[in-house]
């Protein structure tokens, strides 16, 4: 048994996800915690998220009542990505496309050094964008959710 499982974006990629949390309570010693995190919001499920293998986008009131179902005490959530993630959105639309920019993209990185540090400060400023979106929107509006849960 363990004190912390981790789920980080697993549930949206399980067909039966109470058979999922069924077993994250078995292998949970009392006191433990659940960590788990998932695509938020059903209304924007898109052709992306069945091509990643996503049955489901989750609705918080959802994960609150399968977690309760099997005795867990709910303790916090809160947004992992906002309205930024809302660009990936986009790779939906023309998925073939977007992958042989992002091939071209990656290749580029690997072989040219002033591309990859430019990429860098891209990535640096994005990410901290995207801490500042998590934290300042409202989480009812957020493309991905954190929730803690007790098992009792």
């Amino acid at each position: 048994t363990f004190d912390l499982v981790l789920a980080l974006d697993v549930l949206e990629h399980v067909k039966n996800d109470d058979l999922a949390i069924s077993e994250i309570k078995r292998i949970l010693t009392q006191g433990g915690f659940a960590v788990i995190t998932v695509p938020h919001r059903m209304k924007y499920y898109s052709k992306q998220d069945k091509i990643i293998g996503h049955y489901r986008r989750y609705e918080i009131e959802q994960i609150l009542g399968l977690f309760q179902r099997y005795n867990f005490k709910y303790l916090k959530h809160f947004g992992v990505y906002g309205i930024l993630m809302k660009m990936s959105l986009l790779q939906s639309i023309n998925p073939k496309k977007i992958e042989k920019i992002l091939i071209y993209l990656r290749n580029k990185y690997r072989s040219n050094l002033i591309f990859k540090k430019i990429w860098n400060l891209f990535v640096k400023f994005s990410s901290t964008l995207m801490k500042i979106d998590a934290k300042y929107y409202s989480p009812k509006r957020m493309m991905n959710m954190a929730f803690i849960f007790l098992k009792l």
